[in-house]
């Protein structure tokens, strides 16, 4: 269904749109919002994701993650293995339009913890949002980020 969406959106809404360049955008969002998590340089957030999904995942990281897992969370571009559209969503307001696509990735990376090869799982849920009304800045942002497994796994 979201091959159909993803065509609905190219030839309706925006020509220059690519399921494949849409992909490699969102993976190096994701790699790039799990290092400023990781760095602790939540300031540059801003801009990345909407003022709500910012305010979410600072409550669920202060609530939920030490700073040690915080600082395994970073994800290089490479180690996000599979990132997966799950839904698309076209929304008008009045004479506003809007595009919602929600993904699904799966990563995993090769860590050295206390003299052990460990191998950590992450998986994160993230809604990307656009306005499409004419003249409106054309960018993607995150108006939800939500890590929904996060695993270390010894040798």
């Amino acid at each position: 269904m979201t091959k159909i969406d993803f065509s609905v959106l190219r030839s309706v809404w925006d020509p220059s749109f690519t399921e494949k360049d849409f992909k490699f955008g969102t993976k190096q969002a994701i790699s790039r919002v799990t290092q400023v998590i990781s760095d602790g340089k939540y300031e540059q957030l801003n801009g990345l994701l909407t003022k709500p999904a910012r305010l979410s995942l600072l409550r669920e990281l202060e609530r939920n993650w030490n700073n040690r897992h915080r600082a395994l969370l970073a994800l290089k571009h490479e180690d996000i293995q599979i990132s997966s559209p799950r839904k698309v969503y076209f929304i008008r307001i009045a004479d506003k339009k809007f595009c919602d696509v929600d993904m699904s990735f799966l990563a995993l990376k090769w860590v050295p913890i206390n003299a052990v090869d460990s191998l950590i799982f992450t998986e994160i849920l993230a809604r990307f949002h656009r306005e499409y009304t004419p003249h409106c800045i054309p960018e993607w942002t995150i108006a939800y980020f939500k890590i929904t497994r996060f695993e270390v796994l010894r040798r």
